[in-house]
């Protein structure tokens, strides 16, 4: 008996001036199920115990952890242009017992954009991160003040721990890739990131969640 969870949902408009995927917080988690016969046809909404994003920062000065927006990307400024997004979900804590995880998918919805599609990346991550208390002002591009045990470009708590490589540490192969262009919803689904929740499920002290990366070359993507 396969259960459709319904999926996590971003609102995602393409900051102005210097452009980077922005989304608003993520809600919901998309997830296949096996369960006994007795569970079939329910829907489990999850959401993330924490996001933030890490804003590109020789000395780790910027977070938004408890802002509205996501960004990923690379923006129009001449230094510290790139955006990362960082979340995570507690799968083990909202997934039944005995359930057997068959997909997952995770799904952005941006409202703005420049039509100019750039690939995005989804990686798991292999540190555990804070979210701290920062929350950037205006439409949060430049991001805010970190906050004791921000998520930061070098923080995975800051400010004293640290990320073994600056901007996140995390698996050297993509769970999933999604080319993101116009306004729309954009799924990352593949059995990677099915490997990646299934695992989470069976071991949570391996879930550190998910990086998503964009294009880090061109400005504005």
């Amino acid at each position: 008996m396969n259960i459709d969870w319904p999926v996590i949902e971003y609102n995602c408009p393409y900051k102005r001036n210097h452009l980077s995927m922005r989304m608003l917080h993520p809600f919901l988690f998309c997830l296949l199920l096996s369960l006994p016969a007795l569970m079939q046809g329910q829907s489990v909404t999850i959401s993330p115990t924490k996001d933030n994003t890490l804003y590109q920062s020789p000395s780790g000065a910027l977070s938004n952890g408890t802002g509205i927006y996501l960004f990923s990307g690379r923006t129009k400024q001449a230094s510290n242009a790139l955006r990362r997004t960082v979340l995570q979900f507690d799968v083990a804590g909202n997934v039944p017992a005995g359930a057997t995880i068959t997909g997952a998918t995770l799904t952005l919805t941006m409202n703005k954009g420049t039509g100019v599609s750039h690939a995005h990346s989804l990686f798991a991550l292999s540190q555990a991160w804070g979210e701290g208390s920062t929350n950037a002002s205006g439409n949060e591009g430049a991001g805010g003040v970190s906050t004791t045990n921000s998520a930061t470009w070098i923080h995975t708590f800051f400010s004293g721990s640290n990320w073994t490589t600056a901007g996140g540490d995390f698996a050297a192969t993509a769970s999933a890739i999604t080319n993101v262009g116009g306004a729309s919803s954009y799924n990352w689904s593949s059995p990677g990131v099915t490997a990646d929740v299934q695992g989470w499920y069976a071991n949570p002290s391996t879930n550190f969640g998910w990086i998503l990366t964009g294009n880090e070359t061109s400005a504005g993507s």
